[in-house]
């Protein structure tokens, strides 16, 4: 008998093409489209998140209300544009906008496949990676679905003036090889993001209904392909997460399946957060430095964006900050002194990653087990917190350290604790907040 795959026409409206591919004897391949590339040695080269205070986590949590309807690849292997832009993008948006109609979510869903005109050259028949889907998402940016209504953009010239929405940025949550992949998904579901998987595909996963049942063993034959996840359930198949695929509603439970936690470790490769920004609006921060002991280390204001530690500290003075913001940005923490020495503390490598990703961060620097310590090299210096919008250069980190920014009039600043606020700051330059040092 004749197999199909439909793609739904009450999800691409008038605007889309309506399309019945008939195909008799097929491969895997052909029934479940697969090949997302995996570069070992780029992907260990990413870093990580900050490491934050989540808490206890729910037993289980769920974005699916905000999932447009799913659909399908095709033939093209594109998965990694179909999880990154179609779903996982679509689902922040959504998300931010409070929309949970399906019709209203889908119809603003965003284009799966527009990045391959910049990528592949409109060569839908090659894959590429995630990350890499990622870097042309944040870079170019996507215009809706229904703007860019392709399946592959092959033979097609791109529309001029397409309005485009960019990744604010992302995050890889774990290497190849971590233990701990469960968890770091756990944490970024449970505050409200999707994650985009790179797993191996067996074949048993075309065949899936609500939940993926591997038998087969683990194998480099096995080509890649991209999910997005959507939620978790400590209860349900004994621990799962529920991913979207983009094999049409007809493949697993009307496009969704759950995959075990021990199977997701075993076959998911890569992981990615993505995060949008959004609008700016009741912005508040808190920083406090506390000394190796726990003891806090008391300040006073000086100027808007500016205080100073009341009391003056001995070379070999061990401390830390813990830093808290409601809005999702980019973190730098800098150093400099009187005799002209700057540098970045934070991210302190490429290893570590400068996005705070979340409406609620709750972070220590360094992290509680570890402490700046004040050198032999006496007199005045500043440590100065940079929360911005974008990333910054070298360059821009050094002029916001030494000559950090106007402020907005309408900021409050409490003048016995590092703490601001202001209720209207929906766009504008990076906001500083400096700390002056006595090192004696």
């Amino acid at each position: 008998m004749d197999q199909f795959i439909e793609v739904d026409r009450s999800i691409k409206g008038s605007f889309f093409p309506f399309i019945l591919c008939f195909v008799s004897s097929v491969s895997l391949a052909q029934q479940c489209p697969i090949g997302l590339d995996f570069n070992e040695n780029e992907y260990k080269a990413q870093a990580l998140p900050a490491l934050q205070h989540y808490g206890l986590l729910p037993t289980s949590f769920s974005l699916k209300k905000y999932c447009p309807k799913p659909t399908t690849q095709l033939s093209f292997k594109t998965s990694a544009g179909w999880a990154s832009a179609y779903y996982a993008m679509t689902i922040l948006n959504a998300r931010d906008q409070e929309l949970t109609d399906p019709e209203l979510i889908t119809k603003g869903s965003f284009a799966p496949v527009y990045i391959y005109e910049n990528l592949l050259d409109n060569n839908c028949e090659r894959s590429t990676s995630i990350g890499k889907t990622l870097d042309a998402l944040k870079s170019v940016g996507v215009p809706k679905f229904i703007d860019y209504p392709f399946y592959c953009p092959e033979g097609i010239i791109g529309k001029a003036g397409l309005e485009r929405q960019k990744l604010s940025g992302y995050v890889k949550l774990f290497d190849r090889t971590s233990e701990r992949k469960v968890e770091a998904i756990k944490r970024v579901l449970a505050k409200g993001n999707p994650v985009v998987v790179g797993l191996s595909v067996a074949p048993t996963l075309c065949s899936a209904s609500d939940l993926w049942r591997p038998y087969e063993s683990l194998s480099t034959q096995y080509d890649g392909h991209a999910l997005c996840v959507l939620g978790y359930n400590d209860h349900l198949y004994g621990g799962s997460f529920e991913v979207v695929n983009s094999w049409g509603s007809a493949w697993g439970n009307k496009g969704f399946t759950n995959i075990k936690y021990s199977d997701l470790e075993k076959w998911v490769f890569s992981g990615y957060q993505l995060s949008h920004f959004g609008e700016y609006s009741d912005v508040q921060i808190s920083i406090e430095g506390k000394l190796s002991h726990g003891a806090l280390m008391g300040v006073k204001f000086l100027t808007e964006g500016k205080y100073t530690f009341k009391k003056s500290y001995p070379s070999g003075t061990a401390f830390g900050f813990d830093i808290t913001n409601n809005f999702a940005c980019y973190l730098f923490i800098t150093y400099c002194n009187d005799s002209g020495d700057y540098g970045k503390l934070f991210p302190a490598s490429g290893s570590e990653s400068s996005i705070l990703p979340y409406q609620d961060n709750c972070l220590s620097f360094p992290t509680r087990e570890n402490h700046i310590r004040l050198d032999n090299q006496k007199g005045k210096e500043s440590i100065t917190f940079i929360f911005s919008r974008t990333e910054l250069n070298s360059h821009e980190l050094k002029k916001y350290t030494l000559q950090p920014n106007e402020r907005p009039p309408d900021f409050s600043w409490e003048k016995d604790k590092i703490k601001m606020s202001t209720i209207n700051y929906l766009s504008g330059p990076p906001i500083v907040i400096q700390i002056m040092l006595d090192h004696i």
